[in-house]
């Protein structure tokens, strides 16, 4: 972004997306102004649920999820193959009865990266943070009869043990409710690769 000569062609469902971007590099908010980013820089505006070209073979498509200030899930088509990325994705129990729209969308996917920042009961607790449970995320896959479920957007303050419970919470919601579903439940970590 910072070397003259380079270009960006930036797809986004926000409207505005430059005028956010200048704002976010405000003096007050960032050291090096809007205009030091020397690269040429172009921006296409995508309707979301429209498909749009990712590359010659990768189509995607964006779906709003409840975050704060607004947020996008993007899902990736290519050859019969679909990953879904959702981090910045508050699913809670009122969510529950509009959830249908949002099934359609992740189903069938062969990977659903998710949200799971929370435990249930801290869930409940902050409402409007814009992060789901493990638990939410476990019973929206299985209901959209995901294959591989990555528990993505860990808590920063959780040590491992705390990651390894709700990993192990997790599992266990799965067998509790559909233990002959397929669903794969995987815990993302750095360096994470998956053949999809």
């Amino acid at each position: 972004m910072y070397a003259p000569g380079n270009t960006f062609d930036i797809l986004s469902s926000v409207d505005n997306l430059e005028e956010r971007l200048k704002y976010q590099h405000s003096f007050t908010h960032f050291p090096v102004p809007y205009d030091g980013f020397r690269a040429t820089k172009n921006f296409k505006f995508i309707p979301e649920g429209k498909a749009f070209p990712v590359t010659e073979s990768i189509s995607a498509i964006s779906k709003s999820v409840r975050h704060p200030g607004g947020s996008f899930s993007y899902r990736f088509e290519e050859e019969g193959k679909s990953l879904i990325f959702a981090s910045d994705a508050e699913f809670n129990l009122d969510e529950m009865e509009n959830i249908q729209d949002y099934l359609n969308y992740f189903r069938g996917a062969d990977v659903l990266v998710f949200d799971t920042q929370y435990t249930f009961e801290e869930s409940l607790q902050k409402i409007d943070w814009g992060h789901s449970s493990a638990s939410m995320a476990t019973d929206i896959a299985l209901r959209a009869n995901v294959k591989r479920l990555v528990m993505f957007h860990h808590d920063p303050s959780y040590d491992d043990e705390k990651l390894d419970a709700v990993y192990l919470r997790a599992l266990k919601y799965k067998e509790m409710f559909d233990p002959h579903n397929r669903l794969e439940i995987i815990m993302a970590y750095e360096g994470l690769e998956l053949e999809v």
